[in-house]
């Protein structure tokens, strides 16, 4: 998961893809449930994947759900429970490079009417205005329990893992467990070319290949790749810039989406060079999706969206929100952004006079074709309008 804030700082695959562990899981099997065998627990979701969940018996707390980490927790969080913080370092591979991450035991998890007990949390220096959950559950859930995300609903559900029976329409796409580690990974094919990929619920920004897979498979001088520049940055620092591409088709199982937007890793990206990369939101929210650990399978269900075109970012320039405001990262050479005189380092202050938003694929950026936004910026300490007539890029 590319996880870290929840802002365009790529979000970095947000709050756990920073946890691609190399390193085994800890979690251990729930204390216990009212429940009888077969029990689901269904809970409201923001956006499919950030539900509330108490810890110890206080919140709830707003926690996201990440099928590419682990449990995490922000260290302010964890002092503000009353949480004993172990200060054993343990060293994690993360985007932007190695971190170290403390960790805290829980007694108790709940999660509606679900007790999920004695479960480790890795602490991390998130901070409380990232505009991100301060909690993150994943893989050590995920081996206990079959998990559903409803994107379109806005709830999640959590199954009874031992006694779990999918009775929905969706495709089996088996699912391979990480073995000494965490994660889930997945066949799949992206122009004709087969990988394995890690699912990865928390990545906000979209599909990637890494720089192993890339490479092998020429993949910048195939997709006539044009458009390179910021690729966002985690608790590791700032990652290697990529290149920006709209590639032919990605196929999992019989299941294929059509134009599909992806970023081509080139350089030492730390993520797992066995992997030919990252599947993210923006391939899952076209589905119900099910991942059920136990059986090694995770259920594709067709939603209306499941093959509509992806936008890509219509102004054609990459920013990074922080301090309320969006700075202007890369400006892609011909774009939209370029031609209203827009320059890497600017700060936009106002979106059509509104504050910009945190989110990483912010939609006033992928309006129609045609739209003008009118954006304040600030260029060193003068600020002046600047108009952009939005068009596409990829």
């Amino acid at each position: 998961m590319i996880l870290a804030m929840r802002s365009r700082l790529l979000s970095l695959f947000f709050l756990a893809h920073m946890l691609l562990l190399v390193l085994s899981a800890v979690g251990q099997a729930p204390a216990g449930t009212a429940a009888p065998a077969g029990w689901h627990v269904t809970v409201p979701a923001e956006d499919g994947l950030i539900f509330q969940m108490k810890i110890n018996g206080q919140g709830p707390y707003r926690t996201l759900f990440d099928t590419g980490g682990v449990n995490v927790i922000s260290a302010d969080f964890a002092q503000q429970l009353g949480l004993k913080i172990d200060e054993r370092a343990i060293d994690f591979g993360a985007i932007g490079g190695g971190v170290k991450a403390k960790t805290v035991h829980v007694d108790t998890l709940t999660i509606g009417e679900l007790n999920i007990g004695n479960q480790t949390f890795y602490v991390l220096d998130i901070p409380a205005d990232a505009g991100t959950p301060q909690l993150a559950v994943g893989w050590e859930l995920m081996q206990m329990l079959a998990v559903e995300m409803n994107f379109g609903r806005n709830q999640i559900t959590f199954f009874d893992g031992g006694h779990f029976s999918y009775s929905g329409n969706g495709e089996a796409v088996p699912l391979y467990l990480h073995t000494g580690g965490n994660g889930i990974d997945v066949d799949a094919t992206v122009d004709g070319i087969e990988g394995r990929f890690l699912v990865d619920s928390g990545n906000e920004i979209g599909t990637f290949l890494s720089s192993a897979f890339v490479s092998q498979n020429d993949l910048v001088k195939k997709l006539d790749a044009r458009y390179r520049g910021y690729n966002g940055r985690g608790f590791g620092g700032d990652s290697p810039p990529a290149w920006y591409v709209r590639l032919h088709s990605l196929q999992l199982g019989s299941l294929k989406v059509d134009g599909p937007v992806a970023r081509l890793q080139t350089a030492n990206d730390t993520f797992n060079d066995k992997l030919a990369g990252n599947i993210g939101q923006d391939i899952l929210r076209r589905f119900i999706v099910t991942v059920d650990c136990k059986h090694a399978v995770m259920y594709l269900e067709k939603t209306s969206l499941w093959n509509e075109p992806a936008v890509f970012n219509r102004t054609g320039m990459i920013v990074d929100y922080n301090h309320g405001s969006d700075e202007i990262k890369t400006v892609f050479a011909g774009s939209p952004a370029e031609v209203a005189g827009l320059k890497q380092g600017d700060r936009i202050l106002t979106i059509d006079g509104a504050n910009p938003s945190d989110d990483p694929n912010d939609p006033l950026f992928k309006q129609p074709v045609g739209t003008v936004l009118h954006l304040q910026v600030r260029r060193g300490d003068v600020s002046r309008t600047y108009d952009l007539t939005l068009r596409n890029v990829l």
